[in-house]
């Protein structure tokens, strides 16, 4: 049975902005496609939640998953839920990004 995907608040607030920021740069289309393949990772994170590097020198027990666009899922899981705890451009200081999470 997949994991339950529980999303941080910041997670949320996170995937409003990249929708808002690719809908400017991007337009429509382009901003509803990063959208779903955001929420289709979030469902293959579920099923195979050891994808992407640990960073436990950042926080324990978090990985960092990677997608093209470029954007990255920072997350945890246990057996039970995958915590979306971050979603942000692949560009942004993922440590800055990340020190604000714990």
């Amino acid at each position: 049975m997949p994991r339950k995907i529980v999303k941080a608040p910041q997670a949320l607030s996170d995937i409003g902005r990249l929708y808002l920021n690719g809908l400017d740069l991007f337009g429509e289309a382009q901003a509803e496609r990063l959208h779903r393949e955001i929420y289709r990772r979030f469902d293959l994170l579920a099923e195979s939640p050891g994808l992407g590097p640990e960073r436990n020198e950042i926080a324990a027990g978090l990985r960092l998953y990677f997608l093209p666009a470029p954007v990255v899922i920072a997350y945890r899981a246990t057996d039970e839920e995958l915590f979306i705890l971050r979603v942000f451009h692949g560009r942004e200081d993922y440590q800055a990004v990340l020190s604000i999470t714990e």
